[in-house]
């Protein structure tokens, strides 16, 4: 199986409650850290800086976050071509500014970039994408912002029309912010993933979602079709899950493909993590 199939076949998170709020739990990440750790010693003789400036980009702007996410309105599709999405963030600027740079996915094709409404001038170099507002925005003033891009996702989490396996520390949705080149990346050589820190604002979010089934996603889905909640970890977006509700009163959510794990496995499991 490749790398990644078989991150997702061991791979399942955990839903519940603590004190009130939603927590998951994941143990597809440390799959995935084998399989970085394998490639770059294995390739590139533990040389992993070579990765990093790849993908930082060379933009000569500030690459800190001075901007807060309010709230995100998103709509995915993911089919044939790929996945599209269309984004309009609301933005508070925490210190008088310019423009912002946000961490994107290199591999998506930007079809449009607007600032309050109006046609917005960027740049754009790997992950690194510089939005200029066309004027000084204050500290405090509130931005709109509406981005749509469309393309293949990273081989490591795809967007189909087979699968859908968007990691909420994957750039698939842009994030104030880009790291330091000095800084230690989990990167691959073709995306970068974020710091938790990046992505900790608590965003109001809307997701509509078209693609493959059975998903499950950290926000919460209405009866009109719409995920909605208030998340300060971004977005987890992973179709093709089933679930299992454990002795503990949780609920495991894990590939169709994995659906046969003995329960007597799952019910230990859920029972060593530390919530």
């Amino acid at each position: 199986l490749p790398a990644m199939a078989c991150a997702v076949l061991v791979g399942f998170l955990c839903l519940g409650s603590f004190c009130g709020a939603p927590i998951y739990y994941s143990l597809g990440n440390g799959m995935n850290d084998l399989i970085y750790t394998q490639y770059y010693e294995g390739m590139m003789g533990g040389q992993k800086e070579q990765g990093y400036s790849a993908l930082l980009g060379e933009l000569n702007v500030p690459r800190d976050d001075n901007m807060t996410v309010v709230k995100e309105d998103i709509d995915v599709k993911a089919g044939m071509g790929g996945i599209a999405v269309d984004v309009c963030m609301t933005l508070k600027a925490e210190k008088d500014m310019q423009g912002q740079i946000f961490t994107l996915y290199q591999g998506f094709e930007l079809i449009q970039v607007e600032c309050n409404g109006y046609e917005a001038d960027y740049m754009r170099d790997r992950e690194a994408l510089w939005v200029d507002f066309g004027k000084k925005v204050l500290q405090g003033e509130i931005i709109e912002m509406h981005m749509a891009y469309r393309g293949n996702s990273a081989p490591n989490f795809p967007a189909n029309e087979t699968t859908v396996q968007l990691h909420n520390r994957f750039a698939w949705l842009p994030w104030p912010g880009m790291r330091e080149s000095n800084e230690k990346i989990d990167v691959t050589p073709t995306f970068m993933m974020m710091k938790e820190e990046q992505i900790s604002d608590p965003v109001m979010f809307t997701l509509r979602y078209s693609g493959p089934a059975n998903v499950f996603c950290n926000l919460d889905l209405g009866e009109d079709g719409i995920y909605r909640g208030i998340s300060s970890n971004g977005i987890i977006l992973y179709s093709g899950m089933k679930t299992y509700h454990t002795k503990q009163g949780r609920t495991i959510y894990l590939p169709l493909a994995g659906y046969n794990t003995t329960p007597g496995f799952l019910d230990r499991y859920d029972a060593v993590i530390r919530y």
